[in-house]
């Protein structure tokens, strides 16, 4: 199926934007550098994009679909014999490609201000499409399950994406066996809590 010409403008500007607040982080990233780099004017980008933060928003939902494509048919090690750890291979090989733009989402989740946010609104649309609308608790166990997706799975693949080079750099680790040993953690720390 052949996308619409908004749908391609769209996802220009988007890979445009990826690639520039890579190298210049989200305050040295304006929308004119991006409406320029990628062809548009500006007015085509606030017709996509309510602002800059939405546009990293909508990054990070497309690195979601693609993660959602490429584990599709990965247990996730829930049936008998599978491999638990290839689904979070697979998600952490994806993540991968977008290292640069996770780094800057997570530096500026630190800052004061609007801007932080952003991170934050990526990780709730992580986590409402790990556990959609019906299936979703309430009161104290719905603040239970933030805390928990967040501080046990979103925020742990994200930092080990960002920083395992510099991780692997500083504690003289090869990339590989850093993954293979965080995927270890990552499954005693969060995928087991899922199922006791």
């Amino acid at each position: 199926m052949s996308r619409s010409g908004g749908e391609k403008t769209r996802a220009r500007i988007l890979e445009v934007a990826e690639k520039l607040f890579a190298e210049g982080g989200f305050d040295g990233t304006s929308v004119d550098s991006i409406a320029h780099a990628a062809g548009v004017n500006k007015a085509l980008i606030y017709y996509h994009f309510k602002d800059k933060a939405d546009l990293v928003s909508s990054l990070f939902a497309q690195i979601l679909e693609e993660i959602e494509r490429a584990t599709a048919n990965e247990s996730g090690g829930l049936e008998p014999g599978a491999d638990p750890g290839a689904a979070i291979r697979t998600e952490l090989d994806l993540l991968e490609g977008h290292r640069q733009i996770l780094a800057v989402m997570l530096g500026e989740a630190l800052k004061a201000g609007p801007r932080g946010r952003t991170f934050f609104e990526c990780a709730e649309l992580g986590i409402e499409r790990e556990h959609p609308g019906p299936r979703r608790p309430r009161g104290r166990e719905r603040r239970r399950q933030l805390v928990h997706e967040f501080f046990t799975g979103f925020v742990p693949l994200v930092a080990f994406v960002a920083l395992r080079s510099r991780f692997c750099e500083h504690f003289h680790l090869e990339p590989d066996e850093a993954r293979d040993l965080f995927v270890e953690a990552f499954l005693r720390s969060h995928i087991d809590s899922h199922l006791s």
